[in-house]
């Protein structure tokens, strides 16, 4: 038996105070008709965010700061040409402005470049190549550069010590 409940018990409770009664006549009719609801609103339409005018525009200021070694900006103009956005699509240069995200030490980069390869975007998939970009995602301590190191080297070497290193990290 809980020996804090019979305590508890004893302390007296105020209950709470009644609200104020008012001297004027209560506003609300029992007579009244019902007011019908409104109708709700239909959904605005769902289209793109951005026009193609825009997505080149944010494309082009984005390729001037890549070009001065901004990584995110690479990951930004890659993914415009991956995804076809605003330019027409080109997974080639998509792959190279990963890559050079990579080089600037962004994992994004890395991990995105070896999903390519691994998926075979460019022909046959290379899944050692796709694995030593993903160990430079994870070498950068992004997880899913470990995770899609481990996954990818376990299906080509089973399980090592470097995959279940690679897990951990992840």
């Amino acid at each position: 038996e809980n020996p804090i409940r019979p305590a508890l018990s004893k302390i007296p409770v105020k209950p709470p105070p009644a609200p104020p009664v008012s001297k004027k006549a209560n506003p609300v009719s029992t007579t009244a008709k019902p007011v019908p609801a409104k109708p709700i609103a239909a959904p605005a339409k769902k289209g793109p965010v951005f026009d193609d005018a825009a997505y080149a525009k944010a494309r082009v200021l984005a390729e001037e700061r890549c070009k001065k070694s901004d990584a995110q900006a690479c990951l930004g103009v890659a993914a415009f040409y991956q995804l076809g956005k605003g330019v027409a699509a080109d997974l080639k240069k998509a792959r190279s402005l990963y890559e050079k995200a990579c080089q600037l030490k962004a994992p994004r980069g890395c991990v995105s470049v070896a999903k390519m390869i691994q998926d075979g975007k460019f022909g046959t998939p290379d899944v050692p190549q796709a694995i030593a970009f993903y160990a430079k995602g994870c070498d950068l301590n992004f997880g899913l550069g470990c995770a899609g190191f481990a996954l990818a080297n376990q299906k080509k070497e089973g399980t090592t010590e470097k995959t279940r290193l690679a897990f951990e990290k992840a």
